[in-house]
């Protein structure tokens, strides 16, 4: 990665020209330590407003004229991010909502628990002619529940986007952080990457989504295999059939049972590996996915309340690593 410059050795200041790359991560505190989990992007961002409040300058007045002056400090603030629109799994972790139920819906009710959220961007600056892109993170902020606005198309497509407002506040840490600024790098990506290394995401896990119905993997359409699959929330849910007789004549495919069809989406271009699989297995563990040129696998789920479905990505130095809940699933028996 290039050493990223500081615009003050620029002789003119800096216009910004752009924003981008909205991320949000679980905010964490232990005994002063501050640290982020589960971060991911959001949308796609359209523009960000930030309005802190401070609390008024203290002043002190001797010989009949101000001699001393201490500033205000942050008290709090609000974040407003304009997106493009969020998917119901974004919604769900920054609004602390529950997984969706067995019929596809989720509820908002008294079931809901708002976490605490960093959030981080990108914007975009010229100064002289030369471009700057520079992340920013808000460690500990809170989303407040969205306003919802929907139009009819009439001759042309009104394109319409969501915005989401969150309180800000400072973090626990010693210096009580509201906010956090990089450097300016030269490229995008460069300043991504800072940002996904300051909010603890080093390399991003695929997008995990169930294979469409009238794809054929090994003989058989995924129709026949599981029907209603949806993956959010941490959980795969949905319904496993029985499929007599296996896919396979051998291997882990083998045999009556129920079988669970995934691809896998977004590959981090910073991936080495991309291992996917149960956990417990039977016998294969975690297969590699990165040089698999259809992205996706079938899988034989024995015990649904006690195999996980893992999702493992390396960059050769950090590891990324997601689980999902099958406990959810229903699986048929033969016969149903």
């Amino acid at each position: 990665m290039k050493i990223p410059f500081d615009l003050q050795f620029f002789a003119a200041g800096r216009v910004c020209t752009g924003f981008s790359k909205p991320y949000v991560a679980k905010y964490n505190s232990n005994a002063g330590i501050v640290s982020f989990t589960e971060g991911r992007v959001l949308a796609r961002g359209v523009s960000v407003s930030l309005e802190p409040n401070s609390s008024s300058d203290n002043k002190f007045y001797a010989d009949n004229q101000l001699a001393e002056s201490a500033d205000g400090t942050f008290t709090s603030g609000t974040v407003t991010l304009t997106v493009d629109g969020l998917f119901m799994d974004a919604e769900r972790f920054i609004q602390g909502l529950p997984a969706a139920g067995a019929d596809s819906w989720t509820n908002y009710g008294d079931d809901k628990k708002t976490p605490y959220i960093a959030i981080g961007y990108i914007a975009r600056y010229m100064s002289d002619g030369v471009e700057s892109f520079v992340p920013t993170i808000l460690p500990k902020t809170k989303f407040g529940l969205f306003n919802q606005s929907a139009q009819t198309q009439g001759e042309e497509i009104d394109w319409q986007t969501q915005e989401i407002s969150a309180n800000i506040m400072r973090a626990d840490d010693s210096n009580h952080d509201w906010k956090m600024v990089g450097s300016g790098y030269t490229t995008e990506a460069e300043a991504e990457q800072a940002l996904q290394t300051k909010l603890g995401i080093y390399v991003v896990n695929p997008v995990v989504e169930p294979v469409a119905d009238g794809v054929t993997l090994f003989g058989s359409l995924v129709s026949a295999m599981q029907s209603g699959i949806r993956v959010a929330g941490g959980k795969i849910v949905g319904t496993l059939k029985f499929i007599e007789g296996g896919l396979a004549e051998s291997g882990p495919l083998a045999g009556d049972g129920n079988f669970l069809a995934l691809q896998f989406l977004n590959i981090d271009p910073r991936a080495t590996s991309v291992r996917v699989g149960l956990q417990p297995s039977e016998g294969t563990g975690l297969v590699e996915l990165i040089d698999d040129p259809d992205k996706n696998g079938v899988f034989k789920i024995t015990d649904k309340n006690t195999q996980k479905f893992m999702v493992v990505s390396s960059d050769g130095t950090h590891t990324s690593t997601t689980e999902y809940d099958l406990s959810g699933l229903t699986v048929l028996d033969a016969g149903a």
